[in-house]
């Protein structure tokens, strides 16, 4: 006789002790993982690098990229994509399965990451969209560059003053 949902023993009387959504065999009271789990109960997730129905099949994804536990698809990190996380982002594409598209203009190279805008030489913000030809850019100790101060008749700085 089939006990009812989250039951089971020889009148049904025991509660099953199955988690993550396992059901239990009505009269064993065995456990039986959803794909994505393991263990006795059910309580713990696939190791790394395993997925499926009782964490059966290995993942096929590029070097230590992990893959979904219950379908085995791969997690790809910024920059990569690629149904094994295998494949660079494309120019002027950006992050996890490069889904994001970069911003910099003139000329200046995305990082496939972040999406961060590395400007050339006389464009600052945060696109490069800025001219500092006429005022001028300093680099600074990190690589970025600075609009230079512009000083009025008096001396003083006018605040024109930022780092990209």
């Amino acid at each position: 006789m089939a006990c009812p949902s989250g039951f089971h023993g020889p009148r049904c009387q025991l509660l099953c002790d199955c988690t993550n959504g396992a059901t239990c065999h009505h009269s064993t009271g065995l456990c039986s993982c959803p794909p994505g789990y393991q263990d006795t109960r059910c309580e713990k997730v696939c190791e790394q690098g395993r997925f499926g129905k009782d964490c059966a099949h290995s993942c096929d994804c590029d070097d230590d990229v992990p893959c979904e536990p219950v379908s085995g698809r791969c997690l790809c990190p910024p920059g990569r994509t690629g149904a094994r996380c295998d494949i660079d982002c494309t120019a002027n594409h950006y992050g996890p399965d490069c889904r994001h598209a970069c911003e910099c203009v003139h000329g200046a190279q995305c990082n496939p990451r972040n999406g961060r805008c590395t400007c050339l030489n006389g464009w600052i913000g945060s696109t490069c969209q800025e001219a500092c030809g006429a005022v001028g850019c300093q680099l600074g100790p990190d690589g970025s560059q600075h609009l230079m101060q512009r000083k009025h008749s008096s001396g003083k700085g006018d605040g024109a003053l930022g780092k990209h």
